[in-house]
């Protein structure tokens, strides 16, 4: 049977008469002891006079923090009920926020703080953290690569004591983290006085951590696959990856036109003799089109690349500038970004990036300012420029702006503007080798693998089974057609020839330079 809420005006169709909510009915005396017995029950409440009723008045947004409205049966006034379904918190009454269904804790290995990149932001190698979704359990595989500093251990983060409506974060040496197994690292207390629902980041022996209400501000734009700590394992979440549970598993094998004694050139540009099923020369594994065309309402990358000319701010200290810069869309604080401060140099190297995801519009111009940073005083400007749409819009915008307020000299900044994705396809970075595997892992301009380009040319990890027996097969949008026999013969041929050419000379040069060390260090 289903509960459902009786018409609008009885007294059995508010939410806060007991039982009378949408919910599953086990059975017909379920039904009968959840629903028309607390009912009955409520009209006769209803019935005593008004002063025995709780006060609601006074009740805060219940809905806003994702909680039953006050219950004027209840014995608390003003204060919300239980959780809606789906978010975690203390049970009712309390005004406390509830977290929302996609909150998490991360622990930083061996870190002090808790570096989050945000949303739209991506780490640095060396932050990823343990992500961990409320309520599951998320272990460490025992070889440290997602634990670090608990090679083997499992943690969650769950409700704490019942009733207390604190958040516990606890480590456990069972994978399915029961209760017994577990030990206490840290704990949060509900937040009732702000909606942002900010947590502290705590530190946890060697480790640091952090509750947030919604795992992108942990995750941000860093690719799944990244917090699987080993170029060769992928993340196979696929459709379902917004859970923000990771199952790594091994990439699948390589195409036919990676060759393992030749993966650096392979996995970028393919082979001559492998093709694909239309008849055209595959092109690399690694291979990424060229993406060209509009700029508006697109992914931009704005990059503040470097500055030179700049006047020197700190003369009257003997030293240069230090400068600095922003940009962003002019009167649009959310895209502005700011460069790290580069120290005594009127020439600096800023190499900053910047990723818009929503795209600029078509009236949008791009303002940028460079600033001398200045200990106990107000910062120096140093120049600033516009970059208005007819400059950037169709095509993006590579090259130097000139600079204007810089005290009467010719100061330049040199800045990109780019769609996502539109760099130079013959710009190449793959990492081919790591403990136990070796394949094609593409990175992005972030240092990180690329999110469906990483495959296995061969590997001893425990995964990989007896001579690679147990890796992943090619997906057939990988597929290229074999390579000739012959073709690995000849260049492994060209190659041998070629050294057994270059060996007698090799022999040459290295007895002469025996020679000439004799000479200079080992005279009597």
């Amino acid at each position: 049977f289903w509960l459902k809420p009786l018409p609008s005006g009885d007294v059995c169709s508010a939410r806060w008469v007991g039982g009378c909510q949408m919910r599953p009915a086990k059975s017909v005396a379920d039904y009968l002891f959840t629903a028309i017995v607390p009912c009955f029950i409520g009209q006769l409440i209803l019935a005593v006079p008004a002063h025995g009723l709780v006060d609601c008045s006074g009740a805060t947004s219940c809905a806003e923090r994702r909680r039953d409205e006050c219950n004027p049966l209840g014995f608390v006034p003003d204060a919300c009920g239980d959780c809606l379904l789906g978010f975690f918190g203390g049970g009712g009454p309390t005004n406390a926020y509830c977290l929302s269904n996609r909150s998490c804790a991360a622990l930083y290995p061996g870190m002090e703080e808790c570096p989050l990149p945000g949303a739209e932001g991506v780490y640095a190698r060396p932050q990823l953290p343990l992500v961990l979704p409320f309520g599951q359990c998320i272990c460490d595989s025992g070889d440290g690569l997602r634990w670090p500093t608990a090679p083997g251990s499992c943690a969650h983060v769950i409700m704490a004591a019942e009733g207390s409506g604190y958040y516990s974060l606890e480590r456990c040496s069972s994978t399915t983290c029961e209760p017994e197994t577990c030990t206490l690292l840290t704990s949060w207390a509900p937040i009732s006085d702000s909606a942002a629902l900010r947590f502290d980041c705590r530190q946890t022996g060697s480790d640091a951590a952090i509750l947030v209400d919604d795992c992108a501000a942990v995750v941000g734009r860093t690719p799944d696959s990244a917090f699987c700590g080993h170029p060769g394992l992928v993340d196979s979440t696929l459709q379902i990856a917004a859970e923000y549970v990771l199952r790594c598993e091994l990439a699948p094998r390589c195409p036919a036109n990676v060759m393992l004694d030749n993966l650096e050139q392979t996995c970028c540009l393919g082979t001559e003799q492998s093709f694909l099923p239309d008849g055209t020369q595959a092109p690399g594994f690694c291979y990424t089109p060229p993406i060209s065309g509009s700029l508006i309402g697109r992914p931009v990358l704005v990059e503040i690349l470097s500055a030179r000319g700049f006047f020197d701010a700190d003369a009257e200290l003997q030293g240069n500038s230090d400068p600095y810069c922003q940009g962003g869309l002019l009167g649009k604080s959310a895209t502005q970004f700011t460069t790290r401060v580069v120290d005594d140099s009127q020439e600096p190297l800023f190499n900053a990036e910047y990723i818009m995801a929503d795209g600029p519009e078509a009236n949008d111009v791009f303002e940028f300012r460079c600033w001398d940073r200045d200990f106990g005083i107000v910062d120096n400007l140093l120049g600033e420029a516009l970059a208005p749409a007819a400059l950037w819009a169709e095509n993006g915008f590579d090259g130097e702006l000139r600079l204007n307020q810089t005290r009467g000299t010719e100061a330049f900044l040199r800045i990109r503007i780019s769609l996502v994705g539109a760099s130079d396809p013959n710009d190449c970075a793959v990492r081919t080798l790591a403990p136990g595997w070796q394949g094609c892992a593409c990175l992005a301009p972030t240092g990180f693998p690329r999110d469906g380009r990483v495959c296995t040319a061969a590997c001893t990890l425990p995964d990989c089974g007896t001579d690679g027996s147990r890796i992943p097969p090619t997906p057939e949008e990988w597929r290229t057609s074999a390579i000739p026999v012959t073709y690995y013969g000849q260049a492994r041929s060209v190659r041998v020839s070629r050294a057994l050419r270059n060996a007698p000379v090799a022999l040459a040069t290295l007895a002469s330079g025996v020679a000439t060390f004799a000479t200079l260090f080992c005279r009597p």
